[in-house]
């Protein structure tokens, strides 16, 4: 008889847990309860929150909210995304003296850009590409019309600022 009543007990504790919803977290403009997408799979929806579940993950699957997301049952932080601010790639091309090379052409060109970009060198030989996207490869060339470009390609892959190019320039009869 005793253990008839313990069995009595603990069903009725467990109807009246079921019977409310569990709140879990509560917090500036959110609230988490605690329900289950169980055995077969589903979809939960709240707010600008969802929820898929299927049959081999029972409490789990994928859900996402603005800066949140869920795996393997627990809520996390978003990982931070890449900067949408672009890179600058910058130098210089000078003469063999360390004087500036002006209007020398240099072209960028890869990665997802649709067409080259051009920069002509300034009075002191100086060139600047800015919002550069990073985590790509790049073609860097320089063309001059009255000087040879010892070594006029470079291949780059660009992770962050490139600000130290250099490009050495010298009359068609000095290159060695």
């Amino acid at each position: 008889m005793t253990g008839n009543k313990t069995g009595y007990v603990l069903v009725i504790a467990l109807a009246a847990a079921m019977a409310a919803p569990a709140q879990v977290g509560v917090g500036g403009a959110y609230t988490l309860e605690q329900s289950v997408i169980a055995g077969g799979g589903g979809t939960g929806t709240g707010g600008s929150y969802s929820l898929e579940g299927t049959t081999a993950q029972s409490i789990t699957g994928a859900a996402t909210g603005p800066g949140y997301s869920l795996r393997s049952g627990f809520w996390s932080r978003a990982p931070l995304a890449p900067s949408a601010a672009g890179a600058t790639i910058s130098g210089r091309v000078v003469l063999e003296n360390g004087a500036g090379l002006k209007n020398a052409m240099v072209y960028l060109e890869g990665g997802r850009l649709t067409a080259p970009r051009i920069a002509q060198t300034g009075s002191f030989g100086y060139f600047s590409f800015e919002e550069v996207e990073t985590g790509q490869s790049y073609t860097l060339s320089v063309v001059s019309k009255r000087y040879k470009i010892t070594d006029p390609t470079r291949v780059i892959s660009l992770m962050d600022d490139l600000t130290d190019v250099e490009f050495q320039a010298a009359f068609p009869g000095e290159i060695r």
